[in-house]
């Protein structure tokens, strides 16, 4: 079998609800993403601190910073296709980390300077300029970068994702604090919308949880009946 054979048999194979789930997770994601923008917000406040600008500018880690959306859509695509109740599970703890960045962007913006790209050289100088161009520095608390980068680890280590290497878990976990480390790195957020990001994920993570375990014990007692 080819592998564009082996491909439609696999696009072919996927659950609607995969279908469904993938598009409104991707709507969501344009709509956090662009809605604080038409806002335009006015007062912008500045977060960084004295430990931000210990932190040095490594132009390099902005491979990883891009890699992180492919990163994404493979990761997304995986724990959807796993079964349902997981990937309602992260569909579920995504919607909330969505609202809240939302919430966040519209309620408190914040900005932060950026370095100047004249004097690096290369081809990962021409990919930063291109990320400081297409996405300004407005909508940093919480990141969402790292907020999706943990978000889409945590399923692995759930007992519905058995199934999944050790392997592949370790990559996950470590490409992920990679991808918070190059926010970080290339100048893109600060300190704060990092950790803030990272609780946001496992704190909706776990109420995601907590939310179908009850759908799931209403079900049963239903059943039951």
């Amino acid at each position: 079998m080819s592998f564009f054979k082996r491909v439609k048999t696999i696009i072919l194979s996927l659950p609607k609800y995969f279908w469904v789930l993938a598009v409104l997770t991707a709507a969501s994601q344009f709509a956090t993403y662009y809605l604080p923008r038409v806002l335009h917000a006015q007062t912008l406040t500045v977060l960084s601190s004295k430990i931000d600008d210990r932190i040095p500018f490594v132009p390099g880690f902005v491979y990883i910073y891009i890699g992180a959306f492919l990163y994404w859509v493979f990761m997304y695509g995986y724990v959807y296709a796993m079964n349902k109740p997981i990937a309602m599970r992260l569909f579920t703890a995504d919607a909330l980390c969505k609202l809240v960045c939302a919430v966040c962007f519209c309620v408190y913006p914040c900005t932060m300077a950026q370095p100047g790209t004249d004097e690096i050289r290369g081809f990962g100088a021409w990919l930063l300029r291109i990320v400081y161009a297409a996405d300004e520095p407005t909508q940093l608390l919480p990141s969402m970068h790292c907020y999706i980068s943990v978000l889409l680890a945590l399923p692995l280590f759930s007992k519905r994702a058995s199934r999944s290497p050790w392997g592949f878990k370790l990559f996950a976990a470590v490409f992920s604090l990679l991808i918070c480390l190059s926010t970080l790195f290339v100048k893109q957020h600060v300190l704060v919308d990092v950790y803030t990001g990272v609780a946001l994920a496992i704190a909706s993570w776990l109420i995601s949880l907590i939310i179908w375990k009850l759908i799931d014990a209403c079900a049963a007692r239903k059943a039951v009946v």
